[in-house]
Order: C-alpha cells, then sequence, then structure tokens
C-alpha cells in the first residue's frame, strides 16, 4: 500500500512518541487513509493520488493541484491516525483476550479518559477535514477525479467535517411515497 503520510510527519507534528512502533501506526495509517480520508476525497481521487505518490509524479509541475490537495491531506490524516492509535495502543488483544499494559512508573488512563482524549483529537481531524473540504471545492475544476457524478456521491462529506455516533438520517431514512 502506498501510503500518502509518513510516521516522520505525524510524529512531527503532534505530540506521539518518537518510540511508537510501525507495527501500531501502520495499520492506522491505512485506516485513516481508506476509511477516513477516502470518504472525502472518494475512490477515484484516493486512487490517483497513490498512482501519483507511488511513481513520484505528484512533483511535476502539470500536478500542481494534485499537490495541493495531498499537502491538504496531511493534517487531517495526522491526527486521523492519531485517533486510531490511541485505542490501538492502549489495548493489546492477546490469548486472555483484550488486556490494558501497566507499570509502576506510568499511570494508565481509564477507559472515559481515553474516549475523551480520542475526541479531542477528532475534532482536531475534524478541523483540518474541513479545510480539505474547501480545497476540494474550491479546485474541483482542476482535479477530473471530483467530477459531478463523484461529488453527488461524497457530497455529504464535502459539506460537513462533523463526526459523531449519532446518525441524522440521509438517503436511507423513511422513503415517502
Amino acid at each position: 500500500m502506498v501510503f500518502l503520510t509518513s510516521e516522520d510527519f505525524i510524529k512531527s507534528v503532534t505530540n506521539l512518541s518518537d518510540n511508537m512502533q510501525g507495527k501500531f501506526m501502520q495499520p492506522a495509517m491505512r485506516e485513516a487513509q481508506t476509511i477516513d480520508l477516502q470518504n472525502i476525497i472518494g475512490e477515484k481521487m484516493h486512487k490517483r493520488l497513490q498512482e501519483l505518490v507511488e511513481t513520484k509524479e505528484i512533483d511535476n509541475e502539470e500536478n500542481a493541484a494534485y499537490k495541493g490537495l495531498l499537502e491538504e491531506c496531511q493534517y487531517f490524516l495526522a491526527y486521523s491516525v492519531i485517533v486510531k492509535l490511541i485505542l490501538i495502543s492502549a489495548v493489546k488483544i492477546d490469548n486472555v483476550g483484550p488486556s490494558a499494559t501497566g507499570d509502576e512508573r506510568i499511570t494508565n488512563l481509564t477507559l472515559e479518559e481515553t474516549f475523551n482524549l480520542q475526541k479531542i483529537y477528532q475534532d482536531k481531524a475534524d478541523y483540518y477535514a474541513l479545510l480539505l473540504q474547501k480545497y476540494i471545492l474550491k479546485n474541483k475544476a482542476e482535479l477530473p477525479e471530483i467530477c459531478e457524478n463523484t461529488c453527488k456521491d461524497i457530497h455529504a462529506n464535502l459539506c460537513s467535517a462533523a463526526s459523531g455516533g449519532l446518525w441524522l438520517g440521509g438517503k436511507r431514512s423513511r422513503i415517502v411515497r
């Protein structure tokens, strides 16, 4: 898989420890990219960005709009990765089931504190999602993968950056005939 951000960038712009293992970071990066980011930019654009990064054509002058989009994605991806990492690093799943590690010198957060911390980082990711959405809407003429059909598919993800567990309806809500 081609990652659109790097472990080093995430560690440099957040308070993530330099000791965080790639074993934990890579699944979080994959989920943040293929679930969170792809919901905003769409599958076609996601694949196009991966292709440009993999072939290193992202730096070509004719791909300036794509490079700008990739740059807009960075902070959103960084905070989305942190949201995922909070639980990945807090809970281990082993033969004995889910467990939390502890030590005499380290104070682990309670489950409630862990979810509160996750919410703080989700709010930051939502802010950067909003900036990303504004960039896409402003530059969609230069990004052919964001055509009218794609915009219709990802419309809700281009008009609201709010995250939450409450589903407010939409296409699948009651059908009135």
